[in-house]
Formats: C-alpha cells, sequence, structure tokens
C-alpha cells in the first residue's frame, strides 16, 4: 500500500493519540495529517509533492525501518540528531 492511501491511516493515528486537537487547531482543513514534531497541518497532496516523507530509524543505510511519517523539512534538519545515539 503506497503513502497516498495510508495517509487517512497516519491522520488516523494521530487523531487516535490526540483527539480533537486537529478539528480544534486547524477546522479550515478537511482530515489533514499533522506533522509530530513541527505540528504543521498538511493534506494528502503533500504526499504527491514530496512535501511528508517517511521518517528511517535508524537511518535507512543502517538497516533502518519507516516509523514516522514527518514533514521533509523536519526529517530533513532533524532526522539524523533525532536518529543518533
Amino acid at each position: 500500500m503506497d503513502l497516498i492511501q495510508r495517509f487517512g491511516e497516519y491522520a488516523a493515528a494521530f487523531e487516535r493519540v490526540c483527539p480533537g486537537a486537529r478539528s480544534r487547531k486547524f477546522p479550515e482543513l478537511a482530515n489533514p495529517y499533522i506533522c509530530p514534531i513541527c505540528t504543521r497541518p498538511f493534506t494528502s497532496e503533500a504526499l504527491i509533492d514530496n512535501t511528508l516523507t517517511l521518517e528511517d530509524a535508524p537511518p535507512k543505510s543502517y538497516g533502518g525501518k519507516p516509523v514516522a511519517l514527518t514533514c521533509k523539512g523536519c526529517n530533513n534538519r532533524l532526522g539524523s540528531s533525532l536518529d543518533g545515539p
């Protein structure tokens, strides 16, 4: 299953952790996904233009697996420091 199909699953998982947070904070957006690092909202179009990416932990080059959907900025900026020892 590709990321676009799984977008709804990721958004629902966030809703289970923080019930009602998306609709209170971003009422103008229908079913947004919230980056768990910067808490910015994204629509499913962010997957198409690669604004949302999978965070691998540890890094894929060390055999890591995708563990979270984060915005590209957070993944690039914080990924190595969050994955590091």
